[in-house]
């Protein structure tokens, strides 16, 4: 447990902090003075913070009034000689968890402990409260797919029969052309229209045994087509990669969407690099990738990277760092969902300044003579 604890009076500070340790052993106290050590207390984010009421440059009520712009999550204790009955609940009514008069220290403990536990069950609240908004979310936009997709199919039907009709009545080279190329166009807006509803239902579609490598190779070249001199493609396939069972359509698009998100992280230019390689994974404590074989992809850039609170949140629909007009923000939530969907695990690293890295275990598919 770490605690930061605003005290000015260095006898005063070393009770409380040997009344916390006789309770917690391994209890971390960090005691401050003033403002400037209070805000670098902050950011270490402690569990708890205890404060004296009175204080000559910075007082406790000037704490609190901090701690509720920056970290109001964060249980705050006045433990005073000075709080009388009146502010200790203007205290309260300011956000304060509890008050703490020193010459009754035996209750301390019980109030760091009663806190602490109050504010990872606060914790645990909003995170579930998060995860059952983020699934209503999903849900709305699956609905709000597959109409979009029943309408889009309304749409397309007329022009497949109208283009066979046309075929029949015209005979000449140069509308065969034309044809051929509305044919492609309907067959490509076919295709979308399957992807979203697969997309809506939660389904993968037909599994195949999808080789690796030349997937892989035909991504690449078609970013390489869209990239600028500055960006350079790395590429690594290990020659035992075999085949992973998968939806081609929906691993093509997973490989391809994190190469351009790697591509748009380096307009100044970098590296862009891609590995494939087979691995066995043996389930084990703290990790969420069942035991089996899988394909391990990775896609690594040297940009910009990402500060901890983007990489919360990469993974919502609609959540974009991108300009405007430049992304959708659904391109990660996809690639995630297609992943789950297939019994893999996708991940991501990053670091400002360091570049970024994502993760896919792909479930590999039966090599011949397996059993």
């Amino acid at each position: 447990m770490k605690v930061l604890h605003l005290e000015d009076d260095p006898q005063d500070a070393e009770i409380i902090q040997q009344c916390l340790r006789e309770a917690w052993p391994d209890c971390e106290v960090r005691t401050v003075a003033d403002e400037a050590g209070f805000e670098a207390g902050l950011a270490g984010r402690p569990d708890v913070v205890l404060s004296d009421f009175t204080m000559p440059a910075f007082s406790g009520v000037d704490a609190l009034a901090r701690l509720q712009v920056v970290a109001p999550e964060i249980p705050f204790i006045f433990v005073s000689g000075t709080i009388g009955e009146e502010r200790a609940v203007e205290a309260l009514q300011a956000g304060a968890w509890d008050y703490v008069i020193k010459d009754r220290m035996k209750r301390l403990v019980f109030a760091v402990g009663r806190a602490v536990v109050e504010a990872k069950r606060r914790r645990d609240q909003a995170v579930e409260e998060e995860r059952r908004q983020r699934g209503q979310r999903l849900e709305h936009i699956g609905m709000l797919a597959a109409g979009i997709a029943h309408d889009f199919n309304n749409i397309l039907t007329p022009m497949v029969m109208g283009l066979s009709i046309l075929r029949h009545r015209h005979k000449d080279p140069a509308d065969e052309r034309i044809f051929a190329t509305m044919e492609s166009s309907v067959r490509r807006g076919t295709g979308l229209v399957e992807q979203i509803m697969g997309f809506a239902k939660g389904m993968t579609g037909t599994l195949t045994a999808v080789e690796v490598a030349p997937l892989v190779r035909e991504v690449v070249a078609q970013v390489e087509a869209g990239l600028e001199n500055s960006v350079r493609i790395e590429v690594q396939i290990a020659g035992d990669v075999g085949a992973v069972r998968a939806n081609p359509t929906q691993l093509y698009q997973v490989l391809l969407n994190l190469c351009i998100n790697a591509r748009d992280a380096m307009p100044g230019g970098g590296v862009l690099s891609v590995t494939a390689r087979r691995e066995r994974v043996e389930a084990g404590e703290g990790t969420v990738i069942a035991t089996g074989d899988y394909v391990r992809f990775a896609v690594r850039d040297t940009g910009s990277g990402m500060v901890p609170e983007v990489v919360a949140r990469i993974w919502e629909p609609f959540f974009s760092t991108k300009q405007a007009g430049r992304g959708t923000g659904l391109g990660l939530s996809t690639v995630r969902g297609i992943v789950q969907n297939h019994r893999g695990v996708v991940t991501v690293e990053s670091e400002p300044g360091k570049g970024t890295v994502f993760q896919v275990w792909w479930p590999a598919a039966r090599s011949e003579g397996s059993t």
